[in-house]
This record gives C-alpha cells, structure tokens and sequence, in this order.
C-alpha cells in the first residue's frame, strides 16, 4: 500500500514551484533613439544596455523611430539561450519639428497644411518651405532641406501685424461710398448729388441728413 507523497515531495516530481526556463534577449542596432517593444511592452531604446529576462519560448519585437521604417517579427527564445538580435532601421522620411510663439499657429509644408505648432512630424525628403501662420501675425517662411533619417528643427519667431481698426468700427465719412461716389460724378461732367453726414453730441456717426447738389464749372 503508497503512502501519500509530502506535497513538496509531489512538487518535485511533477516540476510544479519550479522557476520556468528563461532566457536573455538583447537588440542591437545602429539607429540610436530607435524604441524597443518586446511582447507589447516597453524594453528600452537604442543602444540597448541591458538584455531582457524572458521565459523561454516564441516573442515578439518592434523597432520604431519616426523617418524609419517600422521593424516587426518574432522569434524563439531557448531555456538559458543568451540572444542577440541585430535589427537596423531603413530611412524613409525626413522629420520636421516646428515650434511658434504664437497661440494656435498653423504649419503648412509647400502650402499644404500639416498640424499646428508645436508640431512634429514625417516630411518627404528634399527641399520644402516651411510656413507658420497665426491671426494677427505676420506669416513666417523658412527653406529646409529634410534627409531621409534625420530630423530638422523650425523655431519660428511670429511678428504682431500693426493693429487695425477695431472690428465693427463705423468709417470716417470720407470712408463712406457716396461722398466718393458723388467726386467721380463731378469728374464725369455730370451732376451730382452728395450725402452730408452728421456727427452726434458723442462723436458717432449718424445717418445722412442733408443733400448737397453739386453741378460742374461750366
């Protein structure tokens, strides 16, 4: 007749409580900055200093840097394997970051509008002009030659457009079209007649209240 196992005795034989095989992986990779995602989760950015503890088995991993091409694959880890996997990024895309003194300013790259600022993100490569336009702003332009990779800084230093006439504001009476209108007739030859505005006790405007007739030099 057996006699019932210790339970620390079962353990041993059936290999419960024991720690699970692991392994150490560590990526290596010329694109400094690049992320590292192992299994979904963060492990690190370029250059990679320490390796990861992983159990043994099948992961995944991703390599991403903007103006890169984004690196996807899995591979097989064995119980007490030491990995290293090399993994270099292809350049795609120039990255362009702009910053503006200004609240809400637009960026635009050759004309076409991107995002507001602060602003990062992937550009063709090349020459681009590089716009940052804010209300009540002048419009700033820069020229910038983006490379495939690389990423390239705007600081754009937005000048106060001199202040104009108050919205809503009502014209000076030589702003207002029938006094110009009545000149060109006298011009003409013709015989006009003009609108004399008034102004009130408190300085506004009013609507026309004399007309004057006005007849050439003969």
């Amino acid at each position: 007749m057996l006699r019932a196992l210790p339970l620390v005795a079962l353990l041993f034989l059936t290999g419960a409580g024991r720690p699970p095989p692991t392994g150490t992986v560590l990526v290596r990779s010329g694109t400094t900055g690049a992320r590292i995602l192992i299994d979904e989760h963060e492990a690190g950015t370029v250059p990679m200093t320490l390796p990861v503890v992983l159990r043994a088995g099948e992961h995944s991993v991703k390599v991403s840097r903007p103006g890169h091409a984004d690196y996807l694959d899995t591979f097989r880890l064995k119980a007490g394997q030491d990995l290293v996997l090399e993994i270099d990024l292809l350049p795609t895309a120039g990255v362009i970051r702009v910053e503006a003194d200004a609240p809400g300013a637009v960026v635009l790259v050759d004309g076409r509008p991107i995002g507001e600022a602060p602003f990062e993100g992937e550009v063709e490569p090349g020459e681009r002009e590089v716009e940052v336009r804010a209300s009540g702003h002048a419009t700033f332009r820069q020229t910038v030659a983006l490379e495939a990779g690389e990423a390239s800084t705007v600081n754009a230093k937005m000048l106060p457009l001199p202040d104009g006439p108050a919205a809503g504001a009502a014209p000076a009476w030589y702003e207002r079209w029938y006094v110009w209108a009545g000149a060109a007739a006298v011009l003409a030859g013709g015989v006009a007649v003009a609108v004399v505005a008034t102004r009130g006790a408190d300085g506004e405007t009013k609507d026309p209240e004399h007309i004057l007739r006005i007849e050439p030099v003969r």
